[in-house]
């Protein structure tokens, strides 16, 4: 008779005389209990098993049989007592997690077979009791070791062996799911013959199973734990991939990435400073919001017979107002060592400049930005809440324009991170204080071309970022300090602007567009010097990197709402390899 998976019987089996089969087959799980077959009566009487076989499937057994039980395939498991029990290229998993069988009888681990053991810290291991005699010629014995802080050694009895014979044969393989802890096995351990596995930490150093420069920088500051430490001992008991996932965690990553998202999101108080300059250095308004302004373009509308007002008054005022507000929303793509970071943006930048020549004009500005850096890889992310102060100088050189400027920002940084890895759970935040300075400057050479202004222009600007020291708080084992986060990026830029004037509802309007080529050089790969705070280790770190080459893309529309008061709209791009950023950019200008 054989049973499938839900078969049910409803009433009384009757067997004949003699040997009868009862097989278990199909797909799926199901259970049986050999309780229910009946003693029965004279010669209908079941008398027992001769032997039991195990072809495929999986098979938990938690009873009693004197039976011989023969494994020709698939899993047998559980607690159970058995005869004679031989396994023929199947698997014996003792227990249903961590448990003991008992062999009253021969135990055969045949050539192909696979002895799969669990192991824990606490120096617990599924074993096998054997009252009779012990072949494992041939056999793979498969350590599974559970998650904990084990010890740099530990001995574990996996075969109990009576003590009247000694064991036939070794294992052919031994395997463990560790990283860190060799498995070696005796089989004269114990009272004298039982065998006996040793978990015991191998030679390997941490960096051999890390993928990358970040976990290898990790992996060698924890070669330097003292062995008791409890970090040290937590990434010990690791997996390969276990341990790599801990090198990453324990990276603090974050700091030097938002360091470089810093140098990145520099460029937004730059555009708008240079907008304004740009907007001085003519009387007209622009290329685009935050761009070059040309006096040209007015020229350009009254000629083509507009009755429009002009942009703003064609005669250089003592005193102008003005202030841009930006929003961007960014993607910092991971490089295979750092992990990709999302960059949310908003800000505002407003100044004030007065004429000191004919042409030149000189003005300070100042400004604020709020932005928030993920980095879900790492679960990690930072807050960036920043203030900014500075000055600016330009005017007309002959038929080319000069700008240029100097900026401070004072950073406030709130970072939290997650550290997770199997069987180990920390919450690390920090708040530090970082400064960004930056210089730039710009030669642009104003002109017209069918019907349009144009403007050919070339930029640099360098870009400093100072952190200050910091120390983590929350659990006491992951938790760190920076020591040096310092970066400097340099960018150049070469580009050309472009705009023509409309009329609408007697508004002028100016559509605009620019694109533009940023190389960026020096420090593009942010990098942070942290410690454990535990130990005092030390270890570098490297961030997302910028993109090294970039296009820069500005387009939009001005209006003009009156003599002297212009606004704008634009949309802003960067796209570079690796890096994607998308932005608006709103201006305001009141000349007075």
């Amino acid at each position: 008779m054989e049973l499938h998976p839900s078969a049910t019987i409803n009433g009384n089996v009757l067997a004949g005389t003699g040997t009868d089969t009862l097989g278990f087959a199909g797909t799926g799980a199901g259970a049986f209990n050999l309780s229910n077959i009946d003693t029965g009566t004279n010669t209908k009487q079941y008398r027992s098993f001769e032997v039991f076989e195990v072809d495929n499937g999986a098979w938990s057994f938690t009873g009693s049989t004197t039976a011989p039980f023969t494994v020709n395939g698939g899993t047998v498991m559980g607690t159970g007592t058995f005869g004679d029990l031989t396994v023929n290229g199947g698997t014996l998993a003792p227990g249903n997690s961590i448990g003991t069988m008992t062999v009253n009888g021969a135990f055969t681990l045949s050539a192909g077979t696979v002895y799969e053991v669990e192991v824990n810290a606490a120096g617990e291991s599924d074993k096998v009791i054997v009252n009779g005699t012990v072949n494992l010629t041939g056999a793979t014995l498969r350590v599974l070791a559970a998650n904990g802080n084990y010890k740099p050694s530990t001995d574990y009895v996996i075969i109990d062996n009576d003590g009247s014979d000694a064991v036939t044969g070794s294992f052919a393989t031994v395997t463990s799911s560790l990283a860190f802890l060799v498995p070696t096995v005796v089989y004269n351990g114990g009272t004298g013959n039982d065998v006996v596995l040793t978990l015991e930490r191998n030679t390997s150093d941490f960096c051999s199973v890390a993928r990358t420069r970040n976990q290898c920088n990790v992996a060698t500051a924890l070669d330097q734990f003292p062995t008791t430490n409890a970090l040290f001992l937590a990434v010990l008991n690791q997996t390969a991939s276990g341990a790599r996932q801990a090198f990453d965690a324990l990276s603090g990553e974050i700091h030097a990435t938002v360091a470089g998202t810093l140098a990145d999101d520099s460029r937004y108080v730059r555009e708008a400073v240079l907008g304004r300059l740009m907007q001085a250095s003519h009387s007209g308004e622009a290329l685009s919001a935050g761009g070059p302004q040309m006096a040209s373009l007015d020229a350009q509308a009254y000629a083509l017979g507009y009755d429009g007002k002009a942009l703003v008054s064609p005669e250089p005022q003592s005193l102008a107002f003005w202030t841009r507000a930006y929003g961007a929303w960014g993607d910092f793509n991971g490089d295979g060592n750092a992990a990709t970071a999302d960059r949310d943006l908003g800000g505002f930048v407003s100044g004030m400049d007065a004429a000191v020549s004919d042409s030149w004009r000189a003005g300070l500005a100042t400004g604020a930005s709020f932005a928030n850096v993920d980095v879900d890889a790492r679960y990690s992310s930072a807050d960036v809440e920043s203030y900014t102060l500075g000055g600016y100088l330009g005017g007309l050189a002959g038929s080319f324009a000069l700008r240029g400027g100097g900026m401070w920002a004072w950073n406030g940084i709130d970072t939290s991170r997650a550290v997770v890895f199997p069987g180990f759970f920390e919450r690390q935040k920090a708040s530090y204080d970082a400064d960004t300075g930056q210089i730039f400057g710009e030669v642009a050479y104003p002109t017209q071309l069918a019907g349009m202004a144009v403007e050919p222009f070339g930029g640099l600007a360098f870009v400093s970022i100072d952190t200050d020291n910091f120390r983590e708080h929350g659990g006491a084992l992951a938790s760190l300090r920076g020591v040096d986060l310092d970066q400097d990026v340099g960018y150049s830029t070469l580009g050309l602007r472009a705009a023509t004037t409309m009329q609408f509802g007697g508004i002028q309007v100016v559509p605009h567009i620019s694109a533009a080529w940023q190389h960026a050089f020096d420090d593009v790969t942010p990098g942070a010097a942290l410690a454990f705070a535990s130990t005092g280790i030390g270890f570098g770190i490297e961030g997302v990197p910028l993109a090294e080459d970039s296009a820069l893309i500005d387009a939009g529309l001005d209006l003009a709402l009156g003599a002297n008061t212009t606004a704008g709209m634009s949309y802003t791009g960067q796209f570079g390899n690796g890096v994607t950023d998308n932005g608006v950019k709103g201006r305001f200008t009141w000349l007075f």
